[in-house]
């Protein structure tokens, strides 16, 4: 068994995101309750070029695994007024670049959220690899209303949404 070594880059190949990765958003209700909750990615990759830099990330969300832990705000969260899961049931990001940075990469991307495409950073660091598998945490702050979430006002529920990522990787056997 390989021992999980830090690390600054993953081998190179293709790696196919875990469904033990999580999302977990973070927001604060009336401005000092906060709220987080947890949403499921159910596909995506990372390419890595032989050189052990990014090629590319992709990840796909389901929109509608939202949960808060309330039913009634989960509920309203899937419904039209946020992410409209019945016609919009994927939350996905595509990279558009990625640099290295002091503690590992800012991967810079669109999000698409309902149907619309904003542009977004993720801060990725704290890689651990293995040959097979690697785990990675990434973060970011997006603004819901540029996102197409713009129901509530501010003073309800916060414009802004800090998205932390619980990342989890396998290499594909034929990389």
């Amino acid at each position: 068994m390989d021992t999980p070594t830090p690390s600054s880059t993953l081998p190179t190949g293709t790696w196919d995101l875990a469904p033990a990765t999580t999302t977990t958003l973070t927001l604060k209700k009336l401005g000092f309750i906060t709220v987080e909750a947890a949403v499921s990615v159910t596909d995506g990759t990372i390419v890595i070029d032989d050189d052990g830099s990014i090629a590319s990330i992709e990840a796909t969300l389901d929109a509608a695994s939202f949960a808060s832990g309330n039913d009634k705000r989960d509920e309203h969260v899937r419904g039209e007024d946020f992410f409209d899961t019945d016609t919009h049931p994927t939350i996905r990001f595509a990279s558009t670049s990625a640099e290295p940075t002091a503690d590992g990469y800012r991967v810079d991307g669109t999000l698409t959220i309902k149907g619309q495409s904003h542009s977004t950073s993720l801060l990725v660091g704290g890689l651990t690899t293995t040959a097979a598998e690697a785990s990675f945490t990434a973060n970011t702050t997006i603004d819901r209303t540029g996102v197409g979430v713009a129901k509530m006002p501010s003073f309800v529920i916060s414009t802004m949404i800090d998205v932390a990522i619980d990342g989890r990787a396998q290499r594909r056997a034929d990389s």
